[in-house]
């Protein structure tokens, strides 16, 4: 594909707010990792990276098997999540034009919207991306591919925030009527209080 985008999923963390792994929090009679996927794997993306850390033994029976999705452990996952999104950068397809990045505690954003952001990348070429629901800017951003190696050279102790929040890159924000760009949950309370208020069906 000429114009591919690939996405790095991000479910290496230790989850310690939740008590247990994010990835594995229970939506309806699936999970979140799964809800998820099954969302990327029903949008035009075409290059899924899941990247694992802690809890991986738990959360590999939850990853379908599908042509798009391969998996990566993350070593280092204890440093943090730039150590994360650079282990699966290093893993994209290389005919990807550019990534997303999209944690797994943010399974609420629409196919529609990421359809969107990929159709507006395609048609402009930013470096950088960004979905905003009400002004907020929230996930998944979505990096130029020349932008690799500036993010594989960043130490662990950064943060992707060093790269959006520097002003040589073209940073664009693009505004959805979607409240699951912002929609993250790191305890069951948080995810439960947004569950009532989104139509999380199975897809």
């Amino acid at each position: 594909m000429l114009n591919m985008i690939s996405c790095i999923v991000l479910a290496a963390g230790l989850s310690t707010r939740f008590g247990s792994s994010k990835a594995l929090a229970p939506f309806g009679n699936t999970t979140a990792i799964t809800y998820l996927l099954r969302k990327l794997c029903a949008s035009q993306i075409s290059d899924i990276v899941i990247v694992l850390g802690n809890d991986k033994d738990s959360i590999l029976p939850h990853i379908f098997k599908h042509k798009s999705i391969r998996v990566v452990y993350n070593n280092d996952y204890k440093l943090g999540q730039t150590s994360s999104v650079q282990t699966g950068l290093k893993k994209i397809s290389s005919k990807a034009k550019g990534f997303m990045i999209l944690p797994v505690d943010c399974p609420f954003v629409q196919i529609e919207t990421i359809n969107n952001l990929i159709r507006y990348f395609t048609k402009n070429q930013p470096d950088i991306l960004i979905p905003a629901y009400n002004g907020r800017k929230g996930h998944p951003p979505v990096f130029h591919s020349e932008l690799r190696n500036a993010i594989l050279k960043l130490p662990h102790t950064k943060g992707l925030n060093a790269i959006t929040q520097n002003s040589i890159y073209t940073v664009e924000t693009l505004n959805f009527p979607d409240s699951g760009i912002t929609q993250t949950f790191n305890t069951l309370e948080e995810l439960n209080q947004i569950l009532k208020s989104q139509d999380c069906s199975v897809i």
